[in-house]
């Protein structure tokens, strides 16, 4: 199964910006770069509701993660 483009940019950007982070480093390490994409049906989860009070602070980072 062919992987869509917008989980890709995701991926990317997700693993950039906990790369970039010494916090992040420390408590799990380097996260790879390329991680497996594996196809699952959509659910939903509780911490959806959460993403809508995230601040994004105008780091381009965070914007590129919350707004794909």
């Amino acid at each position: 199964m062919e992987v869509p483009k917008n989980l890709l940019v995701l991926r990317n950007n997700v693993v950039k910006f906990c790369n970039s982070r010494d916090d992040i480093l420390e408590f799990c390490g380097p996260i790879p770069k390329k991680l497996r994409y594996i196809s699952h049906p959509p659910q939903r989860q509780p911490v959806q509701e959460l993403v809508n009070k995230i601040c994004t602070t105008g780091e381009e980072k965070v914007h590129n993660i919350t707004n794909i």
